[in-house]
């Protein structure tokens, strides 16, 4: 009887576990693509400061969760994102609209695909 209960304990912790890294996965993700989606608007509405502010807060967000993440995520998919955060702040002027623009998109791509990764495994 003593197996029973050990065997459904540790099931039950690894669905708590389980759950609680989609959810983190899931918040997490959405943070981060909310926060793109607002420098591409503050950017195409050239304020450039805003978007330089929000894309230092994001990169900052980022870098605190990235360690959680990396507990859920495969670490090359993390360190694309963290790269492709970086580099955004290098584009935040009116001549690399266009350069911003794909930036900001590749890094919104790397934050779908990681979603599409780990909910497609749990």
């Amino acid at each position: 009887m003593k197996r029973v209960w050990a065997s459904l304990a540790i099931l039950l912790a690894i669905a708590l576990v389980t759950v609680y890294g989609a959810l983190a996965v899931d918040r997490t993700t959405r943070k981060v693509d909310d926060s793109l989606r607002l420098v591409q608007e503050l950017a195409s509405g050239k304020d450039y400061d805003a978007a330089r502010r929000e894309t230092q807060a994001l990169l900052a967000y980022w870098q605190q969760a990235e360690h959680q993440m990396a507990i859920f995520l495969r670490r090359d998919h993390t360190n694309a994102l963290t790269v492709d955060l970086a580099t955004i702040d290098n584009y935040l002027e009116e001549e690399y609209q266009g350069d911003l623009s794909a930036e900001v998109n590749r890094a919104r791509a790397q934050v779908e695909l990681i979603r599409h990764l780990y909910f497609s495994l749990v």
